[in-house]
């Protein structure tokens, strides 16, 4: 009896904070989808495209999920667009995926209650993380089944006796995550394979990679076959996977690719909008920011009539950068040196391979590191907030997290409240948005 009521109220727990972290993403979620211009036209694709038309190769069961729960809930009657039913997902998608970021980094990196809820909130607040949760994009989803899978994995890992079924079940979760967004494949595929290091994980590493893989090939083939009518060939397999692979391959010297990578991810975790919407810092960032002109005019046009507010996000940077330094500071001075666990080693792997992978196709979009805030969480969560709680540093902790909530709110998240200013507005099934995506990238 006890240990039921212990484990109702864990459930009890998690079901009130996530409904808190839902009502918090739905209170302050985007309704200016100018930024992520990709919203208005996926919602598009969910309402007038046929099931089997995937739009891009890329995201296939994305595409086919939405359209899916578009057309019942045409069915149902209930009158939904598109937009606002994958928004709702999204945000619960978010909201669920933090939950079981926060139970992976107690129950398998062993840090404390306080550092997992605390890591949580932080990989929740992220610019990037905040603002696409609440977007018609993949990235919130996409991050709750590479979490869902994880799970599925370190319980597997854990357990004394081989439960193949739970094994079995992570790698089909694995392929259906690589098919709804295709660069899952470097958490769940090239940096999972540190997890099945050793002799005795050898028959479960060919069975997790070998079911995993068999699923993305059929599924994509099951795209292809409803596309084009025929069963393709290796050939035609292997284009229409990689099919838009040459407009993400920058060209740029390894230390421009470098800077890129900074800025953008830089901007996943603290938002740089406000940059744009003061003219005295913009007109001093132009001449060394080189970036997109179609997204500074679209941030400079949403962020009118708001600046004051958005100065308070210039006014919280430099503490909230002091306080970041003082937590490594205090943090460093009680990491040892020791043999890596596997479950750290995998997300440093994960790290290193976005930071190879993307940063050497797709440096200067925001967008492509959203995926990198899980594991740098992970490791900011093990390496400096369980060592600062530790030391008896949760006042200053909250205070940190306070802090950055309203710098990313005022500097970001506030931008985009404004609906008055969405150039997306009044788009044409999207065709505004494919005009304005050929304006070039510096």
């Amino acid at each position: 009896m006890i240990e039921s009521d212990r484990i109702w109220k864990k459930w009890l727990w998690y079901l009130v904070i996530g409904a808190f972290i839902v009502t918090f993403y739905t209170l302050t979620r985007p309704l200016n989808h100018a930024e992520s211009y990709d919203s208005v036209n996926y919602a598009l694709f969910a309402e007038n495209f046929p099931l089997g038309t995937s739009p891009d190769a890329r995201n296939i069961l994305f595409h086919a999920f939405n359209r899916i729960v578009f057309v019942a809930s045409e069915w149902a009657g209930l009158g939904f667009r598109a937009l606002d039913l994958i928004v709702a997902i999204n945000i619960v998608a978010g909201s669920l995926s933090l939950l079981l970021f926060a139970s992976l980094m107690r129950t398998v990196f062993k840090v404390s209650e306080f550092s997992s809820w605390f890591g949580a909130a932080f990989l929740g607040l992220t610019y990037g993380y905040w603002r696409y949760t609440g977007a018609t994009e993949v990235y919130a989803p996409s991050m709750f089944l590479i979490l869902c899978n994880l799970t599925l994995i370190f319980r597997y890992l854990d357990d004394e006796i081989p439960n193949y079924r739970r094994l079995l079940l992570a790698s089909v979760v694995s392929g259906l995550a690589v098919l709804f967004y295709q660069p899952n494949l470097i958490p769940l595929f090239f940096a999972a394979s540190v997890l099945f290091l050793g002799k005795s994980r050898l028959l479960s590493a060919i069975l997790y990679f070998a079911v995993g893989g068999l699923v993305v090939l059929v599924g994509i083939a099951g795209a292809y076959f409803a596309l084009n009518g025929e069963t393709p060939s290796a050939n035609e397999l292997l284009s229409f996977v990689t099919s838009r692979n040459q407009e993400f391959r920058e060209g740029s010297p390894f230390h421009i690719n470098a800077a890129k990578s900074v800025l953008a991810f830089g901007h996943d975790v603290f938002s740089a909008h406000w940059t744009r919407t003061l003219s005295s810092v913009r007109e001093f960032l132009d001449p060394y920011v080189p970036g997109c002109i179609y997204n500074f005019n679209v941030v400079n046009y949403a962020g009118k009539g708001i600046q004051a507010w958005t100065a308070i996000a210039a006014v919280l940077f430099v503490p909230l950068l002091i306080l970041l330094a003082r937590f490594h500071w205090l943090a460093a001075a009680q990491w040892k040196i020791s043999k890596p666990r596997k479950c750290t080693l995998f997300l440093f792997c994960w790290s290193l391979l976005m930071i190879l992978i993307v940063g050497k196709i797709d440096p200067g979009s925001f967008e492509a590191w959203i995926p990198a805030l899980v594991p740098f969480a992970g490791l900011v969560t093990v390496f400096v907030f369980e060592p600062c709680y530790r030391l008896g540093k949760q006042k200053t902790l909250i205070l940190f997290l306070v802090l950055f909530f309203c710098y990313n709110f005022f500097g970001g998240l506030l931008i985009w409240r404004n609906k008055q200013g969405d150039f997306s507005s009044t788009k044409q099934l999207g065709f505004a948005v494919s005009l304005l995506r050929m304006i070039p990238f510096c």
